[in-house]
């Protein structure tokens, strides 16, 4: 190959490479615009960045405090009172050591005096044999935090329910998570098992409510995940009484 043919592809490829930072800037602006519209018509508040929430969901399975889990970034963060319950959706990304790949995520939490919830951490049944990159095994649980509630979570399986133990896996401590998971509540859940318009995982914890979705989202369905949430929220404060 002679100098201007290399000269040619490189430049085709710096181009190339151009066109795909401006794509990305715009499509973030563009996600950024949308929420912060979005937050104006739920008559919430918008910040571009908040990291004091990596302190406050501490105790939440994809924020365990974890030496390989680098790069960290809450941004694009809503925030609002929704009846007793303060509300947040926000976008969480962060990167493993030694690892080129970036996870991305849309996360809604809902906080109220009114839950009292057991640990649990609900997912799509297909996640089960993807590898956890917190605890390096498949389908396993990272080491508990000395924060849990709980230490000694189980794999929780309903007989009784086929349709919700094969599009859910759930754990938590069974003799706890179970009754709270009673069939009104499973019924509810099952349109979450719609991964492509749905949260992946569900978690709770004490007080706290969280649907995480996989990023990024339009405000279409940032929307739609925060009424996902508050309608999801009525129906385990009724249920908090026996915790």
């Amino acid at each position: 190959m002679n100098l201007s043919s290399v000269i040619f592809w490189t430049l085709i490829i710096l181009l190339g490479l151009a066109g795909l930072v401006v794509l990305i800037i715009r499509n973030a602006s563009q996600h950024r615009k949308g929420l912060v519209a979005l937050a104006e018509e739920l008559g919430f508040t918008y910040e571009s960045n908040s990291p004091e929430l990596l302190e406050q969901f501490k105790d939440f399975r994809l924020f365990l405090p974890d030496p390989d889990c680098i790069r960290q970034s809450v941004f694009n963060v809503l925030r609002g009172k929704i009846g007793s319950a303060t509300v947040w959706l926000f976008d969480y990304s962060f990167s493993i050591r030694n690892s080129k790949s970036q996870h991305d995520y849309t996360i809604c939490a809902l906080r109220s005096p009114d839950l009292k919830l057991p640990y649990f951490y609900l997912r799509h049944k297909w996640l089960t044999e993807m590898v956890n990159p917190f605890s390096g095994k498949k389908g396993g649980l990272p080491e508990p935090h000395p924060n849990f509630m709980e230490s000694d979570e189980d794999e929780i399986d309903f007989p009784e329910d086929e349709t919700f133990s094969q599009k859910f896996v759930l754990y938590g401590k069974a003799g706890l998570v179970r009754p709270l998971f009673d069939f009104d509540l499973r019924q509810h859940l099952l349109p979450f098992a719609d991964l492509w318009h749905g949260p992946s995982r569900v978690e709770g914890n004490r007080d706290t409510l969280m649907l995480i979705t996989i990023a990024p989202i339009d405000s279409k369905a940032a929307r739609k995940l925060i009424q996902r949430i508050t309608n999801l929220f009525p129906l385990l404060s009724q249920r908090t009484g026996s915790w």
